[in-house]
């Protein structure tokens, strides 16, 4: 028991009784009123909190809600955007390639350059050896497209359209010229053999895939003039493009015209009227290149841009100066034209005036020049069995004027078998002993030189004779060179 005080009188009372003694205050009563309010108070307290705490969660609730619907809905409209930008961009690749195509087919071919990323020489290029465009253009007339479908790539800025080509077959026109082939013909007898093939009613008709290849340069849809291109404008087919092999293919663009940009110099040439069978026709001479880099050239094109009095581009042409059937240049080489030959410039205006003109390197075909790591046995055979024992290179007087030229070539067959061909091959070094310039010939087993070298037997050049060593460059010195025994046939 405790003592406490009313709250009526104040008096002093037990805690354990109902009312005061004193007042008759009802004790119990009141504190339990007392508990009940303050417990109202707390239970009143209590749902304010609860009440603010669900409003905060609904506000938040409805804010992430309408977040979420508003990224939603930027996200579909940005989707939108790039759809729609994909869909554009494929509109206007597959406008660009179906006017090209048009044109080509219609004969416009100026008006087809502006689709193309760079000049075309589609008369240069072409695989019939046609005397004028007008023949070409016969021939692409006779073409008829259907246009199915484009893919276009943004991102990489590549594209391509696909036609469906019904066209001319490529193999019985290529007949129709190889069979009018005979001595003393004209000029214009393969272009007339394949003119009249083509309003012959037993010429066929094929149909097949052809892929216009685009990239985007400077922002603008360009048509790349690849192979793919070559291809369309000859055969009327070419290879399937996908995206992949275009990206590849521009990365291998790229490569190559670095490595024109950094490593092949042209050192020289002269554009000129020269004298050939046929008269006097334009043509190039005198081209000198030099290869600085790590690969070897196996083919390269010179572009010629030919220009009007304002100084514009009116004409351009491509000459193929070495070809697949050349022998390369290798890294570090020098390559020079023979002084008597020329390429001829064909199909130009006769308005062109070929005096001004700007030459440079157009179309160039690499390759790797590692060498083999294992030895064939024809190469063992020469370090075992072969030996080198004369040589010499120096200029040498011929009917036709004074050459650099090698002679006195003497070598010794030590080994057991007969060989029906025995090939040397000239380098030259630079002051630092590196070489820059090379010539094969086949002392043994061509059809000037003696047919067979025995075993051992041993063989010399006949003393008034001489191989004359072609292309090379001025800064080649005669004076410093090797000769090695480097190709052999067995009997």
């Amino acid at each position: 028991m405790a003592i406490i005080k009313c709250p009526e009188c104040g008096q002093e009372i037990s805690d354990q009784s109902r009312n005061c003694i004193h007042c008759g205050y009802p004790l119990k009563k009141q504190k339990g009123i007392v508990l009940k309010e303050h417990r109202n108070k707390i239970l009143a307290v209590g749902a304010v909190f609860l009440g603010i705490c669900a409003v905060i969660v609904l506000i938040t609730f409805f804010l992430n809600r309408n977040s979420s619907k508003a990224a939603m809905h930027l996200a579909d409209k940005t989707a939108a955007v790039f759809q729609s930008e994909s869909d554009r961009e494929k509109q206007l690749v597959t406008k660009k390639g179906e006017d090209f195509v048009s044109l080509v087919i219609t004969g416009q071919i100026d008006e087809t350059q502006k689709y193309l990323d760079k000049p075309y020489d589609y008369l240069g290029e072409c695989i019939y050896s046609f005397t004028s465009m007008e023949a070409l253009k016969t021939l692409l007339s006779k073409y008829t497209a259907v246009f199915q479908e484009t893919t276009v790539d943004t991102e990489q800025n590549l594209a391509y359209c696909k036609f469906e080509v019904n066209h001319p077959n490529p193999e019985e026109l290529i007949n129709a010229q190889r069979d009018s082939i005979h001595l003393g013909m004209e000029d214009d007898t393969l272009t007339n053999a394949l003119l009249d093939k083509l309003e012959d009613s037993s010429l066929t008709y094929v149909t097949d895939d052809v892929f216009i290849n685009f990239h985007k340069i400077d922002g603008e849809w360009k048509i790349i003039t690849d192979s793919t291109l070559y291809s369309f404008i000859n055969l009327g087919r070419t290879v399937d493009s996908t995206i992949e092999s275009l990206s590849d293919n521009e990365k291998k663009m790229m490569e190559t015209e670095n490595y024109i940009d950094e490593y092949i110099e042209l050192n020289d040439f002269l554009v000129s009227e020269c004298e050939g069978y046929s008269g006097t026709v334009p043509g190039i001479k005198n081209v000198s290149l030099k290869n600085n880099g790590d690969k070897k050239i196996t083919a390269l094109s010179l572009k010629l841009e030919f220009l009007n009095t304002e100084g514009n581009v009116a004409e351009t042409k491509k000459v193929t100066v070495i070809g697949m059937m050349d022998g390369p240049i290798k890294p570090g080489y020098s390559w020079k034209m023979e002084s008597d030959k020329f390429f001829e410039i064909k199909g130009l205006r006769d308005d062109i005036d070929i005096t001004k003109v700007n030459v440079s390197i157009g179309d160039v075909t690499l390759s790797d020049s590692a060498e083999a790591s294992v030895k064939s046995r024809e190469e063992e055979y020469i370090e075992n069995y072969l030996e080198l024992n004369d040589y010499k290179v120096d200029m040498c007087q011929s009917y036709s004027g004074t050459f650099p030229g090698l002679e006195n070539v003497s070598i010794k067959n030590n080994g057991d078998r007969d060989l029906r061909k025995v090939t040397v091959t000239v380098y030259f070094q630079d002051a630092q002993g590196k070489n820059i310039a090379e010539d094969s010939f086949t002392v043994i087993g061509s059809l000037f030189s003696s047919s067979l070298l025995k075993a051992n037997y041993s063989w010399k050049m006949e003393p008034d004779k001489f191989y004359e060593i072609k292309n090379l460059a001025d800064e080649v010195d005669i004076s410093r060179y090797t000769v090695e025994i480097t190709g052999i046939e067995f009997n």
